[in-house]
């Protein structure tokens, strides 16, 4: 259990202000961080054992618009699995860059599942960062990562 928590601990370190990135987003600045980034976040602290599956990859329709879509599924040691989808808009100039952005975007967002990078969508509202929240039990970690459920029980 003592692993899982530094773990959990190292993967929940905010970014430092070098490692962060902005970027123009309706009407505003988007922060995020860039892939090799989570990547180096998620070897640090799994000891390099962690897995990226793609669930899936396909092509949507939004409007006038193509996007490129990848499903994926981030497996960490102890805590579990996250899903999480990553899409990319499709131009005639994309060729491959359009499926590695697409998964990358996927990967970020499923670490931010396990507490990678929460720190850049803004104040925790159970943390009492938010002027109304009301104060959360201290006993509890800000971004506590749950148990993976357990294996469906056979009866054999």
């Amino acid at each position: 259990m003592r692993e899982r928590d530094e773990m959990v601990r190292k993967l929940s370190v905010p970014f430092p202000p070098s490692a962060i990135k902005h970027r123009p987003g309706g009407g505003r600045q988007l922060a995020y961080v860039e892939g090799h980034v989570i990547i180096h976040r998620l070897n640090d602290a799994t000891g390099n054992h962690w897995n990226l599956e793609l669930r899936a990859l396909d092509t949507m329709q939004l409007g006038t618009r193509s996007l490129l879509r990848a499903h994926v599924a981030l497996t960490l040691p102890g805590p579990g699995t996250r899903e999480h989808i990553g899409i990319q808009m499709v131009d005639e100039r994309g060729g491959e860059d359009l499926v590695k952005g697409a998964v990358t975007d996927a990967l970020k967002k499923a670490a931010t599942l396990f507490g990678v990078g929460l720190e850049l969508f803004g104040p925790d509202y159970e943390a009492g960062e938010i002027n109304d929240a009301p104060p959360r039990n201290r006993s509890t970690s800000r971004n506590t990562v749950p148990d993976a459920p357990e294996s469906p029980k056979t009866n054999e």
